[in-house]
Parts: C-alpha cells; sequence; structure tokens
C-alpha cells in the first residue's frame, strides 16, 4: 500500500507487506484462526471509516477489583489535581 488514504475503509483481510510488523501481525491472525474452534472473523477498519461506531460499541471498560476503571482513574487524576 502506498499510503494510508488508499487503504480501503473496510476489509476482510490484511495487505501481506515484507516488514517484520506485517509478519507479525499474520502470523498473530493465523494463529488465533488455527487454534479457535470456529476461527475468528478478521474484520480489518480504517479509524476514519463510516462504519467505525461497528467496532466501538463492542469497546467494554475492562475492570477488575485489583484495578480502576477507566473512569474511575479519570476521577482519581481530577481528585489528585485539586489537592
Amino acid at each position: 500500500m502506498p499510503t494510508f488514504s488508499s487503504l480501503p475503509f473496510d476489509a476482510y483481510s490484511l495487505p501481506e507487506i515484507d516488514n517484520p510488523l506485517s509478519i507479525k501481525i499474520h502470523n498473530f491472525l493465523t494463529y488465533l484462526i488455527q487454534n479457535r474452534p470456529n476461527g475468528v472473523p478478521v474484520h480489518v477498519m480504517r479509524e476514519d471509516s463510516p462504519n467505525r461506531h461497528l467496532f466501538t460499541r463492542h469497546m467494554v471498560d475492562d475492570r477488575s477489583e485489583s484495578s480502576m476503571s477507566y473512569v474511575e482513574f479519570l476521577r482519581y487524576i481530577q481528585e489528585q489535581i485539586r489537592k
């Protein structure tokens, strides 16, 4: 791919580029596809895609008992700034 803007907004595969990062990503995706019972569908989406909401609606705030959620972290920072 010569430029970012030449990438399609949405795709179901990644272009193969001869560089270490591309090889690692392809190896990782191949591992996921081969080691999951039903495979893993891959949908590649540019950040400025009109369909970005299809990705962001699946984002969740991951929190565990030993760590703060993102919102809790922001509140903590706000409190520290006020002190």
